[in-house]
Protein backbone atom coordinates (compact mmCIF):
# COMPACT_ATOMS: atom_id res chain seq x y z
CA UNK A 1 0.00 0.00 0.00
CA UNK A 2 2.87 2.45 0.99
CA UNK A 3 4.83 1.55 -2.05
CA UNK A 4 1.66 2.25 -4.39
CA UNK A 5 1.36 5.78 -2.74
CA UNK A 6 4.99 6.59 -3.37
CA UNK A 7 5.05 5.29 -6.81
CA UNK A 8 1.58 7.29 -8.12
CA UNK A 9 3.52 10.47 -6.03
CA UNK A 10 6.35 9.33 -8.22
CA UNK A 11 4.65 9.78 -11.36
CA UNK A 12 2.16 12.72 -11.06
CA UNK A 13 5.54 14.91 -9.89
CA UNK A 14 7.51 13.51 -13.00
CA UNK A 15 4.59 14.70 -15.23
CA UNK A 16 3.97 17.93 -13.33
CA UNK A 17 8.08 18.83 -14.93
CA UNK A 18 7.78 17.45 -17.85
CA UNK A 19 5.07 19.82 -19.11
CA UNK A 20 6.92 22.48 -17.12
CA UNK A 21 9.96 21.65 -19.63
CA UNK A 22 7.86 21.33 -22.54
CA UNK A 23 6.67 24.85 -22.33
CA UNK A 24 10.26 26.47 -21.37
CA UNK A 25 11.25 24.48 -24.51
CA UNK A 26 8.13 26.59 -26.40
CA UNK A 27 9.23 29.85 -24.91
CA UNK A 28 11.46 32.40 -26.98
CA UNK A 29 14.05 33.90 -25.27
CA UNK A 30 13.61 37.65 -25.16
CA UNK A 31 17.38 38.04 -25.90
CA UNK A 32 17.26 36.60 -29.26
CA UNK A 33 13.82 36.99 -30.93
CA UNK A 34 12.86 40.61 -29.42
CA UNK A 35 16.30 41.85 -29.56
CA UNK A 36 15.94 40.83 -33.67
CA UNK A 37 13.26 42.55 -33.97
CA UNK A 38 14.05 45.69 -32.43
CA UNK A 39 16.84 45.90 -34.41
CA UNK A 40 15.14 45.82 -37.85
CA UNK A 41 12.71 48.21 -36.56
CA UNK A 42 15.64 50.45 -35.96
CA UNK A 43 17.06 49.34 -39.22
CA UNK A 44 13.84 50.06 -41.10
CA UNK A 45 13.80 54.14 -40.00
CA UNK A 46 15.57 56.12 -42.62
CA UNK A 47 18.08 58.48 -41.36
CA UNK A 48 18.13 61.57 -43.25
CA UNK A 49 20.96 64.10 -43.46
CA UNK A 50 20.78 67.95 -43.74
CA UNK A 51 23.42 69.44 -44.76
CA UNK A 52 23.28 73.75 -42.92
CA UNK A 53 25.83 76.44 -44.53
CA UNK A 54 25.31 78.85 -42.24
CA UNK A 55 27.17 82.30 -41.08
CA UNK A 56 29.76 81.56 -38.53
CA UNK A 57 29.01 83.81 -35.86
CA UNK A 58 25.73 81.26 -35.43
CA UNK A 59 27.83 78.67 -34.61
CA UNK A 60 27.68 78.30 -30.89
CA UNK A 61 23.84 78.67 -31.05
CA UNK A 62 23.35 76.25 -33.97
CA UNK A 63 24.94 73.86 -32.12
CA UNK A 64 22.46 73.76 -29.52
CA UNK A 65 20.11 73.96 -31.63
CA UNK A 66 21.05 71.02 -32.99
CA UNK A 67 21.36 68.87 -29.65
CA UNK A 68 17.67 70.03 -29.22
CA UNK A 69 16.50 68.92 -32.41
CA UNK A 70 18.55 66.01 -33.05
CA UNK A 71 17.11 64.61 -29.72
CA UNK A 72 13.64 65.24 -30.62
CA UNK A 73 14.20 63.95 -34.02
CA UNK A 74 16.12 60.74 -33.85
CA UNK A 75 16.49 60.02 -37.68
CA UNK A 76 17.63 63.01 -38.57
CA UNK A 77 21.33 64.04 -38.44
CA UNK A 78 22.25 68.12 -39.12
CA UNK A 79 25.89 68.52 -40.50
CA UNK A 80 27.22 72.29 -40.31
CA UNK A 81 29.40 74.12 -42.80
CA UNK A 82 30.08 77.22 -40.80
CA UNK A 83 31.80 79.77 -42.72
CA UNK A 84 31.77 83.92 -44.08
CA UNK A 85 28.24 84.34 -45.81
CA UNK A 86 29.93 85.00 -48.85
CA UNK A 87 32.02 82.22 -49.23
CA UNK A 88 28.89 80.08 -48.54
CA UNK A 89 26.53 82.12 -51.10
CA UNK A 90 29.60 81.19 -53.58
CA UNK A 91 29.97 76.95 -53.01
CA UNK A 92 26.25 77.37 -53.26
CA UNK A 93 26.19 79.31 -56.98
CA UNK A 94 28.91 76.06 -57.91
CA UNK A 95 26.45 73.66 -57.43
CA UNK A 96 27.68 72.78 -53.25
CA UNK A 97 25.05 70.21 -51.71
CA UNK A 98 23.29 72.32 -49.23
CA UNK A 99 20.06 72.11 -47.98
CA UNK A 100 19.38 75.14 -46.01
CA UNK A 101 21.71 78.34 -46.20
CA UNK A 102 21.70 81.29 -43.17
CA UNK A 103 23.29 84.02 -44.12
CA UNK A 104 24.47 87.29 -41.72
CA UNK A 105 23.23 89.42 -44.51
CA UNK A 106 20.53 89.90 -46.78
CA UNK A 107 23.18 90.64 -50.17
CA UNK A 108 24.29 87.32 -50.00
CA UNK A 109 20.62 85.75 -50.07
CA UNK A 110 19.14 88.12 -52.66
CA UNK A 111 22.32 86.75 -55.17
CA UNK A 112 21.46 83.43 -54.74
CA UNK A 113 17.02 84.51 -55.18
CA UNK A 114 18.39 86.56 -57.61
CA UNK A 115 19.90 83.46 -59.73
CA UNK A 116 16.93 80.86 -58.73
CA UNK A 117 19.42 79.14 -56.56
CA UNK A 118 16.84 79.35 -53.02
CA UNK A 119 13.22 78.52 -52.71
CA UNK A 120 11.77 81.96 -52.20
CA UNK A 121 8.78 81.18 -50.53
CA UNK A 122 11.24 79.77 -47.58
CA UNK A 123 13.03 82.63 -47.19
CA UNK A 124 12.22 84.48 -43.74
CA UNK A 125 14.44 86.63 -41.41
CA UNK A 126 15.01 85.06 -38.31
CA UNK A 127 17.64 87.05 -36.03
CA UNK A 128 19.02 90.16 -35.59
CA UNK A 129 22.48 91.16 -34.08
CA UNK A 130 24.31 94.53 -32.80
CA UNK A 131 28.04 95.25 -34.32
CA UNK A 132 30.63 96.17 -31.71
CA UNK A 133 33.79 97.54 -31.14
CA UNK A 134 35.86 95.22 -29.31
CA UNK A 135 39.58 96.36 -27.52
CA UNK A 136 42.18 94.05 -26.03
CA UNK A 137 41.98 94.17 -22.33
CA UNK A 138 45.32 95.80 -21.73
CA UNK A 139 44.27 99.28 -24.05
CA UNK A 140 40.86 99.63 -22.71
CA UNK A 141 41.78 102.30 -20.66
CA UNK A 142 43.34 104.15 -24.25
CA UNK A 143 40.48 103.37 -26.32
CA UNK A 144 36.73 103.63 -24.93
CA UNK A 145 35.26 104.63 -28.29
CA UNK A 146 35.43 104.85 -32.23
CA UNK A 147 36.29 108.29 -31.43
CA UNK A 148 40.04 107.03 -30.26
CA UNK A 149 40.97 104.72 -32.80
CA UNK A 150 41.57 108.15 -34.70
CA UNK A 151 44.62 108.69 -32.07
CA UNK A 152 46.37 105.33 -33.36
CA UNK A 153 49.95 105.14 -34.90
CA UNK A 154 51.16 101.88 -35.92
CA UNK A 155 48.45 99.74 -33.75
CA UNK A 156 46.01 97.65 -36.02
CA UNK A 157 42.87 97.22 -36.07
CA UNK A 158 40.45 93.84 -37.32
CA UNK A 159 37.73 93.98 -39.57
CA UNK A 160 35.95 91.38 -41.97
CA UNK A 161 36.62 91.58 -45.15
CA UNK A 162 33.88 93.34 -46.32
CA UNK A 163 33.03 91.51 -50.10
CA UNK A 164 32.27 88.73 -48.26
CA UNK A 165 32.04 89.01 -44.24
CA UNK A 166 29.14 91.04 -43.65
CA UNK A 167 30.89 92.33 -40.35
CA UNK A 168 33.00 93.62 -42.31
CA UNK A 169 30.55 95.03 -44.85
CA UNK A 170 28.64 96.77 -41.86
CA UNK A 171 31.98 98.31 -40.22
CA UNK A 172 33.12 99.77 -43.20
CA UNK A 173 29.50 101.73 -43.58
CA UNK A 174 29.71 102.66 -40.34
CA UNK A 175 32.94 104.75 -40.35
CA UNK A 176 32.23 106.03 -43.59
CA UNK A 177 28.97 107.26 -41.81
CA UNK A 178 31.21 108.84 -39.24
CA UNK A 179 33.97 109.81 -42.00
CA UNK A 180 36.60 107.84 -40.23
CA UNK A 181 37.31 105.23 -42.71
CA UNK A 182 39.55 106.82 -45.09
CA UNK A 183 41.72 108.10 -41.86
CA UNK A 184 42.12 104.43 -40.60
CA UNK A 185 42.44 102.71 -43.38
CA UNK A 186 45.81 102.37 -43.15
CA UNK A 187 45.94 100.38 -39.85
CA UNK A 188 42.89 98.14 -40.97
CA UNK A 189 43.93 94.54 -40.82
CA UNK A 190 40.92 92.50 -43.05
CA UNK A 191 40.17 88.88 -41.76
CA UNK A 192 38.44 85.71 -43.18
CA UNK A 193 35.42 85.90 -41.15
CA UNK A 194 34.21 87.98 -38.00
CA UNK A 195 35.78 85.17 -35.37
CA UNK A 196 39.03 85.97 -36.23
CA UNK A 197 38.58 89.10 -35.75
CA UNK A 198 38.33 88.19 -32.02
CA UNK A 199 41.43 85.75 -32.21
CA UNK A 200 43.03 88.88 -33.72
CA UNK A 201 42.46 90.91 -30.91
CA UNK A 202 41.85 88.37 -27.82
CA UNK A 203 46.63 87.74 -29.21
CA UNK A 204 46.57 91.68 -29.53
CA UNK A 205 47.49 91.19 -32.93
CA UNK A 206 45.46 93.94 -33.48
CA UNK A 207 44.82 96.37 -30.47
CA UNK A 208 40.78 96.29 -31.33
CA UNK A 209 38.36 95.21 -33.68
CA UNK A 210 34.74 95.27 -35.11
CA UNK A 211 32.63 92.20 -34.50
CA UNK A 212 29.29 91.42 -33.77
CA UNK A 213 27.67 91.64 -30.23
CA UNK A 214 27.28 87.71 -30.34
CA UNK A 215 30.52 87.15 -31.37
CA UNK A 216 32.15 89.41 -28.36
CA UNK A 217 30.82 86.62 -25.80
CA UNK A 218 33.10 84.16 -26.84
CA UNK A 219 35.92 86.80 -26.79
CA UNK A 220 38.60 86.04 -23.66
CA UNK A 221 40.85 88.98 -23.32
CA UNK A 222 39.07 91.40 -25.20
CA UNK A 223 35.85 93.59 -23.87
CA UNK A 224 32.96 95.49 -25.66
CA UNK A 225 33.94 99.37 -25.23
CA UNK A 226 31.22 100.23 -27.94
CA UNK A 227 27.62 99.26 -29.58
CA UNK A 228 27.67 100.83 -33.13
CA UNK A 229 24.83 102.85 -33.77
CA UNK A 230 22.46 101.18 -36.07
CA UNK A 231 21.65 104.19 -37.77
CA UNK A 232 24.97 104.09 -39.38
CA UNK A 233 24.84 101.05 -41.08
CA UNK A 234 22.17 98.39 -42.74
CA UNK A 235 20.27 96.60 -40.16
CA UNK A 236 22.15 93.35 -39.08
CA UNK A 237 19.28 90.98 -39.86
CA UNK A 238 19.77 87.74 -40.43
CA UNK A 239 17.56 85.75 -43.54
CA UNK A 240 17.25 81.81 -43.78
CA UNK A 241 16.09 80.07 -47.11
CA UNK A 242 15.96 76.16 -48.32
CA UNK A 243 18.34 75.87 -51.08
CA UNK A 244 16.27 74.87 -54.43
CA UNK A 245 18.51 71.39 -55.72
CA UNK A 246 18.02 69.78 -51.85
CA UNK A 247 17.13 66.28 -52.06
CA UNK A 248 15.43 66.63 -48.43
CA UNK A 249 12.92 69.26 -49.25
CA UNK A 250 10.14 67.71 -46.39
CA UNK A 251 13.01 67.42 -43.87
CA UNK A 252 14.34 70.82 -44.20
CA UNK A 253 11.45 72.67 -44.16
CA UNK A 254 10.46 71.13 -40.92
CA UNK A 255 14.43 71.65 -39.17
CA UNK A 256 13.84 75.65 -40.70
CA UNK A 257 10.51 75.73 -38.51
CA UNK A 258 11.90 75.07 -35.73
CA UNK A 259 15.33 77.51 -36.28
CA UNK A 260 11.85 79.78 -36.31
CA UNK A 261 10.60 79.09 -33.32
CA UNK A 262 10.27 80.51 -30.29
CA UNK A 263 12.49 77.63 -28.61
CA UNK A 264 15.23 78.54 -31.16
CA UNK A 265 15.08 82.36 -30.59
CA UNK A 266 15.66 81.98 -26.99
CA UNK A 267 18.47 80.45 -27.52
CA UNK A 268 19.97 82.63 -29.80
CA UNK A 269 19.22 85.53 -27.52
CA UNK A 270 21.39 83.48 -25.14
CA UNK A 271 24.11 83.55 -27.14
CA UNK A 272 23.91 87.64 -27.60
CA UNK A 273 21.57 87.62 -31.01
CA UNK A 274 18.13 90.09 -30.66
CA UNK A 275 14.62 88.19 -31.61
CA UNK A 276 12.64 89.78 -34.35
Amino acid sequence: MKNSLIKKTFLVLLLIFTIIGMVACNTPTPSSQDTDKEQDIEESVEQIDITVSAAISLTDAMEEIKEIYEGQNKNINIIYNFGASGALMQQIEEGAPVDIFLSAAQKQMNQLEEKDLIIKDSRKDFVANDLVLIVNKNHQDTIKSIDDLTSLKNEKIAIGEPESVPAGKYTVESLQSLGLYDDLLENVVFTKNVRQVITYVDSENTIAGFCYGSDAIAAKDSVVVQVVEDNSHEPIVYPAAIVKDTTNIEASKDFLSFILSSEAKDIFEKYGFSKI
